[in-house]
């Protein structure tokens, strides 16, 4: 979204029992940090439950992999 990138917790753990995917949600603003090296999720809330929730809209209407 915008400059905004999420990137969703991971569904479990995958061979070798790694996690597929962060533990919490993670937010980059591309603008400032095109590296992705500074999760501000804990910064930006709102930005993560408005970004989760459309997400979420997407995968229930089957546009997407969970």
């Amino acid at each position: 979204k915008g400059t905004w990138k999420l990137v969703p917790p991971g569904p479990g753990k995958g061979k070798k029992g790694k996690q597929r995917g962060p533990a919490a949600s993670e937010l980059y603003n591309l603008a400032d940090d095109i590296s992705e090296t500074k999760n501000v999720a804990a910064q930006h809330p709102q930005i993560v439950q408005e970004m989760t929730a459309k997400l979420q809209q997407i995968r229930d209407q089957g546009r997407s992999r969970p």
